[in-house]
């Protein structure tokens, strides 16, 4: 573990066992068309690494050196905009309610278990505009940023 496709697949499955009703991708290109029907829909994004060597301190086993790669991603979530207008055209309930939910259920798996890595930390949380396509208006999308910690030991 330790290298960038390992850590963008591990990121990626961890999301899915999170949230096992949503379509988790790693392509960027978005194709509303496609995203409107499934969803929860959660594009994963992981950014170059920073790596420095550890041979000096503990990384979780006694018996290697290495180092330790920090990752940082982004999580964006796509779900209803939970607006169902009543007779006067007001939404019955807070707009970004289900994708908030989605990304607290998130946070809470990653925080509870460390599926990634050795350790994930960092969240923030910001909700966004969707901008493109027809139907945007019916979707909402909040950003999860967060960092991953990656050992990678010497063999």
């Amino acid at each position: 573990m330790g290298h960038f496709n390992d850590t963008k697949t591990s990121l990626k499955n961890a999301v899915k066992s999170a949230i096992p009703e949503g379509t988790v991708e790693c392509n960027w290109f978005i194709d509303m068309k496609n995203m409107v029907r499934h969803l929860p829909y959660i594009y994963v994004r992981i950014m170059p690494i920073n790596e420095w060597d550890v041979y000096t301190r503990d990384i979780g086993d006694a018996t290697h050196d290495g180092s330790i790669s920090d990752y940082h991603f982004q999580l964006h979530l796509f779900h209803s905009s939970c607006c169902e207008p009543d007779a006067n055209n007001d939404c019955t309930c807070e707009e970004h309610k289900y994708v908030q939910d989605i990304a607290d259920r998130i946070k809470t798996y990653f925080l509870k278990y460390t599926p990634v890595g050795y350790d994930t930390d960092q969240f923030s949380t910001r909700e966004t505009e969707t901008i493109r396509g027809p139907r945007t208006t019916h979707i909402c999308r909040v950003i999860i940023d967060g960092r991953v910690q990656v050992r990678r030991l010497d063999v």
